[in-house]
């Protein structure tokens, strides 16, 4: 295995490798939350940890994924445990849901990324390869919630993950309401309502 794939498979790499890569992706993480998507550059990280710039270019020739990368390795965990009930388990995702956008080490720059995927490519494509993560989570909800019966088998699924996380998105990003536990029970019991 060549050094570039050891970077890009955290398992099987050497621990010289893995430290580098942690020591690269905590820089991006701490420039992120401090300074803004734009300060994160193989410059500015070598500043701040010493590693040459050729070894960050040469695993991350592309700045859109050292950033993707530093918050995949940091990101919190989007999956939930389920409870058997659809009510409860969409509960749950839509308050790690607002969690993540309102609080933590990243939220700012979730809703720089959406604003900004509209108009520029890199971020587009960031938030493309983002998206498909977090959208496992709620796929998985309504998956089980159809095989144990509860939706019915045709549910236009895409269509069902707008309705659920429309509404969240929407006081976050164009409102700025407060995203209450209030506000997650009128969404749940909203979309349940459709199916009784």
């Amino acid at each position: 295995m060549t050094l570039e794939e050891s970077i890009k498979n955290p398992a099987s790499e050497d621990p010289r490798i893995a430290h580098t890569r942690k020591v690269v992706l905590a820089a991006a993480i701490d420039l992120l939350k401090s300074e803004g998507h734009e300060a994160v550059t193989p410059l500015r990280i070598a500043e701040r940890t010493g590693i040459a710039r050729t070894t960050i270019y040469r695993h991350w020739p592309e700045r859109r994924d050292l950033i993707a990368d530093a918050i995949e390795e940091h990101k919190p965990d989007w999956g939930i445990e389920s409870c058997g009930d659809l009510s409860a388990d969409l509960t749950m995702y839509l308050g790690k849901m607002v969690a993540r956008l309102t609080s933590g080490p990243l939220p700012q720059f979730f809703v720089t990324l959406i604003e900004r995927a509209e108009h520029d490519e890199e971020f587009a494509d960031m938030h493309c390869r983002m998206a498909e993560h977090r959208s496992q989570p709620i796929v998985a909800v309504l998956e089980a919630a159809i095989a144990r019966g509860e939706l019915p088998k045709d549910l236009d699924v895409p269509a069902a993950i707008a309705a659920i996380n429309g509404p969240v998105f929407y006081r976050r990003l164009i409102t700025r309401e407060p995203l209450t536990d209030s506000f997650i029970a009128t969404i749940v019991d909203g979309f349940l309502a459709r199916f009784n």
